[in-house]
């Protein structure tokens, strides 16, 4: 995912038991870690808002096993990391968080009350608040994206 302008990256990788995101500038300069992640936990799928100061992204942080997931927010330098969707009780995974193009609503996939990996789509604001439930049983693989008026969502299904 690239940030404002196209001069930054951020992206999720592993190493060991462990996945973290990170961001470089474009011209391959500048790599830093943006998360801190402990043995067994996932931060991933990061995607950057319009204005290039905030990355969302999907985290395992205090779930019960990598498998689940909820949504946090964080400062490209790395500085007030938040949690954005309630830690789950371990049964569902919210994942591929898109930024609005106004930068205030995030659109997501979560197989909350699914059947595993079977996502419907869902949007919050960015401040936690309004979480919507847009499908039922789209069964969304990962997909999804905003129209540039941020009026309409397109997914599969």
């Amino acid at each position: 995912m690239c940030g404002k302008a196209g001069t930054l990256i951020a992206f999720s990788g592993f190493t060991g038991d462990k996945a973290d995101v990170s961001t470089i500038r474009a011209d391959g300069t500048n790599l830093r870690k943006i998360t801190s992640s402990n043995p067994g936990e996932y931060q991933f799928i990061p995607g950057f808002s319009p204005d290039g100061r905030l990355i969302a992204y999907a985290s395992s942080r205090g779930e019960p096993s990598p498998d689940v997931a909820h949504l946090r927010i964080i400062a490209v330098d790395g500085s007030g990391d938040r949690q954005l969707t309630a830690t789950t009780d371990g049964t569902y995974e919210d994942t591929g968080p898109k930024f609005s193009p106004r930068g205030d609503v995030i659109v997501f996939g979560s197989d909350r009350g699914n059947t595993r990996e079977h996502n419907d789509i869902y949007t919050i604001n960015v401040d936690g608040s309004n979480l919507r439930r847009l499908t039922h049983g789209a069964n969304n693989s990962y997909s999804r994206s905003w129209s540039p008026d941020g009026r309409l969502i397109v997914f599969n299904s």
